[in-house]
């Protein structure tokens, strides 16, 4: 085979190689909004994004029951979540309204450090993170700050402690990011168990509890995006 034969040979492998890549991550993994707490209450409607801006149908769960994850879709999936050994309550954020209110007031609330939230048989893949966790209206203590610590354990991507701070007693107006949710990077690893847990830690410093979840799956490249870099690294190699 001579050197232009293998210029079109390679060239075609790639072209099609490339968009093959692109599109599996995208077809793999899910998007899920949560809202913890009391099902019977209710939660966000489905026009509502929260902080991640990404609305959809938003799935109300049940404490201490293992089942399955709707996505924004409303499509039952193959993932799983069981919320274990957290305390479920629910009371009015004050200055919160509509969707705001909606997602926050409702909530589970951590004893002890083994209380967790496991998202289970998760699809491969990167996501983004959403943790809401604004407990002020909770603190029975007269300052104005407090704190909840999240523990975010995700199979095959190690593990950190992430830490909300609330500034004030009363809503901010917005969903805030450091102050009312956290936005933390993860992936899912197909070698893993494709777990996500959630644990929280009491610090003495606030009350640790969780009002919402939302799991945002990271796009790969678009086929048309990916065929384009094959096409420039073709040319460039002709030249």
């Amino acid at each position: 085979m001579d050197q232009y034969a293998r210029y079109v040979a390679k060239s075609h492998l790639l072209a099609v190689a490339i968009p093959v890549c692109a599109i599996s991550p995208l077809g793999f993994c899910q998007s899920f909004n949560l809202n913890f707490g009391d099902p019977n209450l209710g939660g966000p409607e489905s026009s509502y994004g929260a902080g991640a801006g990404q609305p959809g149908f938003w799935q109300n769960t049940n404490a201490g029951v293992l089942q399955p994850l709707f996505d924004i879709n409303g499509n039952q999936t193959s993932a799983l979540i069981i919320q274990s050994g957290m305390g479920v309550g629910h009371t009015e954020v004050p200055g919160a309204t509509g969707n705001d209110s909606l997602l926050m007031r409702t909530y589970f609330s951590a004893g002890d450090s083994t209380d967790s939230v496991s998202l289970r048989s998760l699809m491969p893949g990167d996501y983004l993170l959403y943790v809401y966790g604004w407990s002020s209206h909770l603190d029975g203590s007269s300052g104005t700050s407090g704190v909840t610590d999240f523990e975010i354990t995700v199979a095959g991507s190690g593990s950190g402690v992430y830490r909300l701070d609330y500034k004030a007693p009363t809503w901010p107006g917005m969903q805030v990011e450091g102050e009312t949710y956290l936005e933390i990077p993860v992936s899912v690893h197909p070698s893993g168990n494709r777990r996500i847990s959630i644990s929280l830690m009491p610090s003495g410093e606030g009350i640790s509890i969780i009002q919402g979840l939302q799991l945002v799956a990271v796009p790969a490249p678009s086929i048309p995006a990916a065929a384009m870099l094959a096409t420039a690294w073709a040319f460039r190699r002709r030249r």
